[in-house]
């Protein structure tokens, strides 16, 4: 699974954008809810960003930049997994807004 779209570098265009989560971890903590506590788990990821999904083909090692973030992973029994649950919050940024799913 990666992402799809323009992606703006630099003051540049890059036309159909492969972007590839590479690396992830995960930091658990507690809240204090007024019914009791909550486990919450943050996720934080990094994206690369290559020129094409052929250049990420052709060359893995060499990508246009990276972008890192992180949010609070959705542990409901009904929720996405985690990798899905990034892609999905990847594109409600405005940096990826018009992505798709590839």
């Amino acid at each position: 699974m990666a992402l799809k779209g323009d992606y703006v570098y630099k003051g540049l265009t890059i036309s159909n954008a492969y972007c590839m989560l590479s690396e992830t971890s995960s930091n658990t903590y507690m809240t204090m809810l007024e019914d009791g506590e909550q486990k919450k788990v943050q996720f934080n990821y990094q994206i690369r960003i290559y020129a094409s999904q052929e250049a990420r083909t052709a060359k893995p090692h060499e990508f246009v930049c990276v972008a890192h973030g992180s949010f609070d992973q959705d542990l409901s029994a009904s929720s996405k997994n985690f990798a899905i649950q990034c892609y999905d919050k990847l594109k409600t940024l405005d940096e990826f807004s018009g992505f798709t799913d590839v």
